[in-house]
Order: C-alpha cells, then structure tokens, then sequence
C-alpha cells in the first residue's frame, strides 16, 4: 500500500486466482474502504495471470486496516453481504499520514437567535456535547443577536449539530436525513454561519430569498439540431449576492430534471440542490435542464453509432448546440464561473452516454455524471473507449442499478464494470477523482435516479472545495515563508494555504521580480501547506501573495 500525502491515493493489488465469474474487492476501516461492509467494498481490475490491482484515495490522519475478498459478480447477489470470502492472510494495518497542521482549533460556528442564551450541541457517538455560545453582536432585528462558538468538534470532519437555549427548546435542520428522533444538522464546513435554518460559509443577506427555476429559450446554430426550452435553477440569495458567481451544472432530458417533472416522473434536482445547498453540503450553483426532443436517441448518440442504419447518431452536434449556444446564453445572463473546472454536465441512460462522450471528447467539461449509460446503443462508441481512454476529466460520477437488465430487456452490467476499469486503468483513482455507485433495488428510472442524486452532487460539488469566505475573514493563515536554504542557490519553501485561493511566488528584490502563479494542492481537507523547491544563481527574495 503506497500513496502520496498530497492526493491520497493508495495503490492496492493482489495476485489471487478466485475463479471465473468472481471478482476481488477491497474492504477496511474508513468510508472510503466502505466500513468493512462487503457491498461497499471497491473492486479491483483485473489485469491478467489472476493480478488484481486498483487506487483509492484514502483520507490523511487515519489508522486505517484494510483486506481482500471476493464476489460472486452475479448482480443478483451483488446487495447480499453473504456473498463474500474474505483472503486468508487477514487485516493489514496501515497508518496514512497526518495532514498539515490546520490553521485553526476545531470549528467555528456564528447564529443569529432571539435566546437569552444559546448553546451548540455537537452529537457523538456517545450522547452530545453542549457549548456555549457568546454574543458577539447584534442580530438582523431588535430582540435577536449574533452568536459565535469556537473549538467545536474537530477540523476537516463533518459536524453533526443542533441549536437549543438550554431550557428545553431546540432549533432543528428544516429537513430530514440525519439524526434519530429528530432533524439534526450536518455539514462538513469547519466555519459557517447558521441563519433560519441554512448553513452559509459566508455571511449572507439578513433575509436571502429562495431559489428559483426560471425558464428560458436557445435558438440554436447546430447542424441539425433545433433550439429548444431550458429551465434554471438559481441558488438561494442569488438577487441579493450580486458579488457571488457561481459553478454550472448542465443537465439533458430537462422535461424531468425538476419538479413535477415529465411523463416519466422527476429527478428533484430543484429540492434536492436546495436541501443540500441549505445544509452546508454542496457548493451554491447553476443548473441547467436542457429539454429533449422526438429525435433524442440521435441527438445523444455518438456519431459511431447508429440507431437506424445508415443514419449516424448526431450527438457530436448537439454538443456543438450547448457549447456554440447553451453556455454562451447562460453565461450572458446569469453570473457564472466559466473555468472549465466550473462547468459540469450530468445525465442518465442516454443522457448518461452524451455527458461521457462530452466530457471524454471536448475539453470544455471538467467534471460529468454519468448515471446507467446507454451502452447498448451506443456499442462502437464503448469499443472505442476501451483504446482510445478516458484521460483528462477532473472528476467522474458513474452509477447504476442493480435491476436496470430487467428494463432494458438487456445486461448491461459487463459493459459497466468494463468503462469502470477502463477508467481505472487510465489513472482514475475510486473515492478521489472517480466515484463509483452501485444503487441497490434501484431500476432505470426517475425515482432511481433521484434517489442518488445527493451523493452525486456532494461528490461533483464538493463544498470543501471552494473558498470558505469565514474563513478567509475569521481564520486566514498569515501568508509567511518559511525558507530552508542549502546553499545560496537552492531553497525549500513552504507557506499554508486555502482551498479556493491562488497564490503568486515573487522572487527577487528587483523593481520587476520574476513571479510563478501557485495553485492550492488539493487534499480531503481546505487548508494545506504548499511546498516549492528552487534554485538560482544566488541567494533571492521571496514573497507570496494570495487571492480570489
């Protein structure tokens, strides 16, 4: 087991013969090894003379233990935990090495409350833990007051938290999903801000209105492909914070993507994104439900292929259509963040298989979800994949059900696991930049989708990604150089740094020093320390700077 402590990412394999129709698995003690729970376990690729091989990113600052098993790859019994043998030699401990130092103590909570007194009660395993909060300001109204608690829990680890006054009365999250009894709070941000219920990582409007769909019209110039309806999401507050821009989400089959959806039903992306938004668990976006039209097999079929013969599919122009028409339009009318590392596309069934041929073929798409592709209709365009490769996407969201054969009249699940470990054998690593799902019960449809959309969107709009602006405002590291030089022309240098800023290196104490732009080396946690190596002819001076 070998990694880095910069990216996480821990190299497994085994030689073990497990016989035809079985695959091995790695299972062990964190989320991301699933618990020991053999359905979450990760599976491995194989690589030939009974070579199993895989990487999964595994968080810093664990003691974690790990073991091989295999299964029996009959998707009938891929949900039973019965359906596990587990290697002989046993668990292997492991300890990953620990994260730099955070820039602060725990985490750091401000709510706005008309209590005389109000506590935060942080839920562990073992009960709760009461603090005390003090006021450290007046509220939005006369009776109300802004109160702030530090050294709660602990840095880069979810919270799971309520509000109460101390005298019996508690302020419980607006939605379910977390707690026993009641609707606890849980967010993963180490500063926010708590007000009528929604969790912000910046200060926000004293009364922010809801979020909204709004409809809209593309005329396109595509070969082919006509101009079309879209509806948008927009994220709580979007009036109010005129000085936020936000990520884009594009999203296909728009007729079902919010409520009440279309013929076949609805993915809630609107109530979903808003609950998740709310809870302080995904980053504020834009989302775009694109519609279909009669001829949507073509329009989301790769030209390699062909529904009817002699007529290619024609997806390669629809992608033209949201590139040439839909981004411009949204990008004109609506703040957006235009990096392609902001710009996502995600859909299902042949949805699913126009957001992989886009993200594997255009560059303008970092990251794609990739819900139960459409495989079997687009059979050459999955042969393709298998030498050309999937390089290059900064995230990958792939799923299905274990009871989509049954609606296609087909099996489906081969031709899955084979774009998984194409996947794998081109760099993806599982639980960092790929996400693997398997929906168990779930078949292909709306529901099913729905249903496992909120970990789709936490992992391709990872809040803990973006700059956390209490943060920046309450617990900025101070930007200072700490240099080791080993002679006058070499020198190792460090500085802490925020996910979400960039950082510029000067070097030199000339009027126009020579500068190098720094970006935030990622880490399943928002802060870090950036190392930098040079040398020169002589000894030089350094500064650094940071912005948004």
């Amino acid at each position: 087991m070998a990694g880095s402590v910069l990216n996480e990412d821990y190299d497994f394999s085994v030689t073990w013969d497990v016989g035809f129709g079985n695959s091995v698995y790695v299972a062990g003690s964190c989320d991301e090894l699933g618990n020991w729970d053999p359905v979450q376990a990760v599976k491995l690729r194989y690589t030939g003379e009974n070579v199993w091989v895989g990487s999964v990113a595994v968080p810093n600052d664990r003691a974690v233990e790990y073991r091989f098993l295999y299964r029996d790859d009959d998707k009938a019994d891929h949900c039973a935990g019965t359906n596990v043998t587990w290697d002989s030699v046993g668990n292997v401990s492991a300890t990953t090495a620990p994260p730099p130092s955070a820039p602060y103590s725990g985490k750091t909570a401000f709510y706005y409350s008309s209590w005389t007194n109000a506590f935060l009660l942080e839920v562990v395993s073992t009960g709760g833990v009461s603090h005390v909060m003090t006021p450290v300001g007046p509220g939005r109204v006369l009776g109300e007051s802004l109160f702030r608690v530090d050294g709660v829990g602990e840095a880069g680890h979810a919270l799971e938290f309520v509000m109460h006054d101390g005298i019996g009365n508690f302020d419980n999250a607006p939605y379910p999903g977390f707690g026993s009894g009641a609707n606890n709070y849980y967010t993963p941000l180490d500063v926010f801000w708590l007000q009528d219920g929604d969790v912000f990582n910046y200060e926000p409007h004293t009364n922010p209105a809801p979020a909204q769909v709004v409809n809209g019209f593309v005329n396109s110039t595509a070969t082919n492909i006509p101009g079309r309806d879209i509806r948008v999401y927009l994220p709580r507050g979007y009036n109010e914070h005129t000085n936020r821009y936000y990520p884009v989400l594009y999203m296909h089959d728009g007729q079902n993507v919010f409520d009440p959806g279309g013929a076949f039903g609805s993915w809630s992306v609107d109530a979903t994104a808003t609950k998740e938004i709310s809870q302080g668990r995904i980053r504020e976006c834009i989302i775009v439900g694109i519609n279909n039209n009669a001829n949507r097999l073509n329009e989301y079929l790769p030209p390699t292929d062909e529904i009817t013969p002699g007529t290619p599919g024609i997806g390669d122009k629809y992608v033209d259509f949201l590139e040439d028409n839909v981004r411009p339009y949204i990008n004109a009318l609506y703040r957006t963040r235009t990096e392609r590392e902001e710009t996502f596309a995600m859909g299902s069934s042949m949805g699913g298989l126009i957001s992989l041929y886009m993200g594997v073929e255009r560059t303008g798409w970092g990251r794609i979800g990739v819900l139960s592709p459409a495989f079997w209709r687009g059979v050459n365009y999955y042969a393709q994949l298998q030498s050309l490769g999937t390089e290059g996407l900064d995230r990958v969201y792939l799923d299905w059900g274990t009871l989509e054969g049954e609606f296609q009249n087909d099996e489906p699940w081969d031709e899955w696991y084979g774009i998984y470990d194409v996947l794998l054998s081109d760099g993806y690593t599982q639980r960092g930049d790929l996400r693997l799902v398997i929906g168990c019960g779930d078949a292909h449809n709306e529901p099913a989708w729905a249903r496992r959309l909120p970990e789709a969107f936490r992992y391709l709009l990872n809040i803990q990604e973006e700059l956390n602006m209490l943060t920046l405002q309450h617990h900025a590291p101070p930007l200072e150089l700490e240099i080791e030089a080993g002679d006058t022309a070499d020198a190792e240098i460090s500085f802490p740094t925020l996910a979400g800023m960039q950082y510029t290196l000067y070097r030199g104490d000339s009027p126009n020093p020579s500068t190098e732009e720094l970006s935030f080396a990622e880490t399943h946690f928002p802060w870090n320390v950036r190392e930098h190596a040079d040398s020169g002819d002589s000894m030089r001076v350094y500064r650094v700077e940071g912005r948004y």
